[in-house]
């Protein structure tokens, strides 16, 4: 990651029109605007698989791992960072994720963790910013899965080689903006929002229980780059 161009955000008031001013000011009279045609993908899941897809993810947009396990990085930190730290863990508890079971991948202030429900099949993933210990957004596996899908997506990869992002700028969440409870097994009534560095994030997730597969759409934008991903999920 070759450029490191964070922003802080305000969640009062931010909109998507707001978010990309803030994100590109004049960018788009310098920068080609880039839009693509809906990417359709399909991904298998198999129960208990979320772990190492959610490590795919990481290395995929080329995030630094900083510790192979959660447990020797936390006790690396000082004891403000533990007790913010903690916070998150009784976030987690609360919903069941008690596995900390992947390593801990860092984006320059925000380290990024994933902790499995233990139902052995959803996974949730905090994004934590240890420098302002603001809220951190908990990816769980509906979001989760629909990131994996687009940060495999050659499309994508060559469109933000012509716009200038990388993946992480574009698809690691930094800042919840909406974040309705969700199962891999239940429709989300309301998209999950979020801020990346550089964009906005939407993804909508719809389960038939009939047919036990899910429909994700994921879109990705700010003012001069549109993604649109369709992902059929199968049980």
């Amino acid at each position: 990651m070759e450029r490191r161009r964070f922003i802080k955000y305000s969640l009062a008031g931010l909109t998507s029109a707001s978010s990309a001013s803030l994100l590109h000011g004049c960018a788009s009279s310098v920068r080609p605007i880039v839009t693509s045609p809906v990417v359709k993908e399909t991904v298998k899941v198999i129960i208990g698989d979320l772990v190492p897809r959610f490590i795919d993810f990481a290395v995929n947009i080329d995030l630094d791992k900083v510790s192979e396990r959660f447990e020797d990085w936390y006790y690396k930190q000082d004891r403000s960072d533990q007790l913010a730290l903690d916070k998150v863990g009784d976030m987690l508890r609360s919903g069941g994720f008690v596995r900390y079971d992947t390593p801990v991948y860092r984006y320059g202030e925000y380290y990024f963790y994933g902790v499995e429900n233990k139902d052995g099949i959803n996974i949730c993933s905090p994004c934590f910013n240890i420098k302002t210990k603001a809220r951190a957004p908990m990816v769980e596996g509906p979001v989760l899965l629909g990131l994996m899908a687009a940060s495999q997506s050659s499309k994508l990869r060559r469109d933000l080689n012509k716009a200038g992002f990388t993946l992480a700028e574009i698809l690691l969440p930094i800042v919840p903006v909406q974040e309705p409870s969700c199962s891999l097994f239940e429709t989300s009534n309301e998209p999950f929002k979020y801020q990346t560095s550089e964009a906005s994030l939407n993804v909508d997730y719809d389960f038939n229980n009939y047919e036990k597969e899910s429909q994700i759409q994921l879109k990705v934008e700010n003012e001069i780059f549109q993604f649109k991903q369709d992902i059929s999920v199968k049980f």
